[in-house]
């Protein structure tokens, strides 16, 4: 992303900053806006929303609310999966797979087709 972006962004976060006579108050929707979209291009680009942050110098958790919130009006709410590539091809018969769930949860062992029975079983 360019640098000239970012520092431009930095820039109007400081002015609307100095127009606030209290610490805590909302930005304009206009600059919110303007972050959202800057965040999410970045975000398509592969980098991390913290990453993205700490270059804003803005809290991380304020720029999460802000994509979550304004990227669900726009119709753009992301959903936790990532696109994959299925590949046609054989697994071997020794082939064994390991699926790692919250907290901790790790499953080894596991054939192809039974992984995919207990994805499809618990989801």
């Amino acid at each position: 992303m360019a640098k000239t972006e970012i520092e431009r962004l930095k820039q109007a976060i400081i002015r609307d900053r100095k127009g606030s006579s209290r610490p805590g108050v909302a930005f304009n929707k206009k600059l919110r806006a303007q972050i959202v979209t800057h965040a999410q291009t970045r975000i398509s680009a592969g980098e991390r929303v913290a990453d993205i942050a700490e270059s804003l110098e803005i809290k991380c958790d304020t720029l999460r609310y802000w994509l979550e919130r304004l990227g669900t009006k726009r119709g753009r709410k992301t959903s936790p999966f990532r696109p994959v590539r299925v590949v046609d091809t054989e697994p071997s018969a020794a082939a064994s797979v390991t699926l790692f769930g919250p907290g901790g949860t790790r499953i080894e062992g596991l054939s192809l087709n039974q992984a995919a029975e207990l994805l499809r079983r618990v989801s």
